[in-house]
């Protein structure tokens, strides 16, 4: 099965500006991808022998109502000039608000589910995802990190939905972004290996690489597509 182009939707039904959020890259074991990927025929995009992976929590309104969201994706497949991502797979998807998560399920069908989430997208920062009480996910940055960089950063691509046929939207995200290393002796990471999206996370060997914080972001998508089933 081909990942969509950008020649068939272009058009975007949902405008968000003003979004703040945080975004963990980090990198995980290739072969556990490879396999979890391989039924709905696609193929994490390699780096360094790992598959990449992004933690995206954006804080943002739509129609009104403030909500956070918290997405684990997986790039896949190779841009055209075969270095860059095309597409990403979104493995797993929380929104702190139940009612945009019903709506999600419902007219877009994306795998979202209510959970509780914090985020903090200025230096330092974080995101926690909690369930019942339950601290499922925390992502802590240390105090005065020195940033990498700074830049205009935008990404557009085909976000693909779990299940062989499901469907797949095109996004185009991006706004200023500050960059920091994640440092593993003085940077918090820790999971609840009994959350869905946690477990997915512990049972690939997830580790961070870098933080991407945006204070004034824009996210756009398209209507969902059908995806023809992988043969």
């Amino acid at each position: 099965m081909r990942t969509p182009h950008d020649t068939t939707a272009r058009s975007y039904s949902a405008v968000i500006d003003h979004v703040q959020e945080v975004l963990l890259y980090g990198s995980a074991d290739l072969a556990y991808w490879q396999h979890r990927l391989a039924p709905v025929g696609l193929t994490p995009t390699p780096h360094a022998d790992r598959a990449l992976l992004v933690l995206a929590a954006p804080a943002l309104r739509w129609a009104g109502i403030p909500f956070r969201e918290l997405t684990l994706g997986v790039f896949v497949g190779e841009g055209l000039t075969g270095t860059s991502p095309s597409g990403l797979y979104l493995a797993s998807a929380y929104n702190s608000s139940r009612l945009l998560a019903w709506l999600e399920r419902q007219f877009f069908q994306t795998p979202y589910t209510h959970r509780s989430i914090a985020v903090t997208a200025t230096n330092p920062a974080t995101i926690t995802i909690s369930h019942d009480k339950t601290l499922v996910l925390c992502a802590l940055m240390r105090p005065a990190a020195h940033p990498l960089w700074q830049r205009d950063e935008l990404w557009t691509g085909s976000i693909i939905l779990p299940g062989p046929g499901s469907g797949w939207f095109r996004a185009r995200l991006g706004g200023p972004t500050t960059a920091y290393r994640f440092d593993p002796a003085a940077d918090t990471f820790t999971l609840d290996a009994g959350d869905p999206l946690s477990r997915l996370l512990a049972e690939s060997q997830f580790t961070p690489d870098e933080w991407h914080l945006r204070t004034d972001a824009h996210h756009a998508r398209s209507r969902t597509y059908r995806l023809p089933v992988a043969r």
